[in-house]
């Protein structure tokens, strides 16, 4: 027979947080003076919360970038976002964990990303006639 199961409270209480501490906390994560989990736990601040605020710029500079070469025709695929996207957070040291062997992000945060951006969709490129080829040059 499964043991029953009790909910156990962690962190900090919902809401006990200010906008002063949660503006410190970035602050001192952008100058890479601690971590999510690290300033979670010192600030009270959930850390989905400070993910949340770090992430919403950086990724709508990743949506621009994916969106540049759709523009000209070239479709990215699932693969080269993954990719794309484990290179923009290694360029500017985001603090996410990635995969760095198989230099790609998950696939679950490529769905999760494509939720959260519906502007992007993933289609099939189509090939470019000569004339077209040369009026891109």
């Amino acid at each position: 027979m499964p043991t029953e199961y009790k909910s156990q409270k962690t962190g900090a209480a919902r809401g006990t947080w200010t906008e002063d501490n949660l503006k410190e906390a970035i602050a001192r994560l952008q100058a890479v003076v601690i971590g999510v989990n690290e300033a979670s736990w010192y600030y009270g601040i959930p850390s989905r919360t400070l993910r949340g605020v770090l992430g919403t710029e950086n990724e709508k500079r990743l949506v621009r970038h994916i969106q540049r070469p759709k523009r000209a025709g070239f479709a990215p695929t699932r693969e080269n976002i993954r990719s794309l996207a484990y290179k923009f957070a290694d360029t500017f040291r985001l603090h996410i964990r990635f995969n760095s062997v198989t230099g790609m992000t998950g696939i679950d945060w490529f769905e999760s990303f494509l939720k959260r951006n519906p502007e992007l969709s993933i289609s099939q490129s189509q090939g470019l006639s000569v004339a077209r080829s040369e009026g891109l040059n």
